[in-house]
């Protein structure tokens, strides 16, 4: 009878495990409206200290310092793959979950879009798109021969060839807008030179040593350069100048070449995710939008507002059309 008693225990121990894993349960009407359970979680596919990890964490710390989340969130990183090992992750393993959310982010599409992956952020909850962030193109302090859009576009359309582009290795964000300003100027984008790095972090000093010429990226990405007086931003891709630290910097647009590239960051939900959950967060990110201290925030890291619940998943569809456009014309994929 006691082995009995320890197996029957250990089943239910079991069941009881897995179930509170999984993040899930039938809550009773009695229990209120739904709130995040004590083992909330934020993730991300960037590594600590990056663009969308400062993101993530930045507005977890804003939802629970605001009062809008009384809940302490926690946050994980699935780094690896360009973003996919975590979007994977949440895609494969986390259906049904609501105790989880990812910070989404425009950088990993063009990977999934190149590797064809069944996983995708076009796949998962769309929650809200938070702020945008217009790409930018850059140039170091030193380098007279284009400091400015318009020699930037005068060499492009009479010698491209002489131009080193400098950015992460393809399909990356910073090599698809090069692609894509080609396109915008009808120029084979192959008649440029585009010299590759393992990681963002090593473009800065090939830009101020001039090891190459120019380098896209987003806004926030070069602001403590710009500040510091290393990099001078030359023209942004939006269809109205940015404000700000680049409010005398012109648009593609003003010059008359229609390139337009702005990335996004937001959250998404796991599949199947319970509609209590989704309607919590949704709100909630209406709230953080409008609060004093997002916008402070955003104001201090240079984020463009960019609220977006009804027609945000519209927007990834067209967001991931744009990537591959790009890689077609890149000749990355058919």
């Amino acid at each position: 009878m006691k082995k009995k008693g320890f197996l029957f225990g250990l089943i239910v121990f079991m069941f009881v495990s897995v179930f509170s894993v999984s993040g899930g349960g039938t809550r009773e009407a009695s229990e209120g409206p739904w709130q995040p359970p004590s083992d909330m979680s934020f993730a991300c596919g960037g590594s600590v200290g990056g663009g969308v990890d400062t993101f993530m964490r930045t507005m977890g710390q804003v939802f629970n310092a605001s009062g809008i989340v009384e809940q302490s969130i926690g946050f994980q990183n699935f780094t690896g793959g360009g973003g996919q090992v975590c979007v994977r992750t949440i895609y494969e393993t986390m259906v049904g979950r609501d105790n989880m959310l990812m910070a989404g982010t425009g950088s990993i599409m063009p990977v999934e879009v190149a590797n064809n992956s069944p996983s995708r952020q076009t796949g998962l909850t769309p929650i809200a798109r938070l702020m945008t962030e217009t790409m930018a193109i850059a140039v170091g302090v030193k380098n007279t021969k284009v400091d400015t859009m318009e020699k930037f576009l005068s060499i492009m359309k009479s010698d491209p060839g002489s131009l080193n582009f400098g950015g992460t290795l393809p399909p990356s964000e910073d090599f698809l807008a090069m692609v894509s300003i080609c396109n915008a100027l009808g120029i084979d984008y192959r008649k440029c030179n585009y010299v590759t790095f393992d990681g963002s972090g090593e473009v800065l000093p090939a830009l101020m040593g001039g090891h190459i010429d120019v380098s896209f990226s987003g806004i926030a990405e070069w602001s403590s350069a710009v500040e510091a007086g290393q990099v001078k931003v030359i023209a942004v891709a939006a269809n109205e100048r940015a404000g700000g630290l680049y409010k005398d910097t012109p648009t593609f647009k003003e010059k008359g070449v229609d390139f337009v590239w702005q990335n996004w960051r937001g959250l998404l939900g796991p599949r199947e995710m319970p509609q209590e959950a989704i309607d919590y967060w949704k709100d909630a990110a209406r709230k953080l939008s409008e609060s004093k201290e997002w916008k402070d925030m955003c104001d201090k890291m240079l984020y463009e507002q960019g609220f977006m619940v009804d027609g945000f998943h519209d927007y990834l569809i067209a967001y991931e059309k744009q990537c591959e456009d790009a890689l077609k014309t890149a000749g990355l994929i058919k």
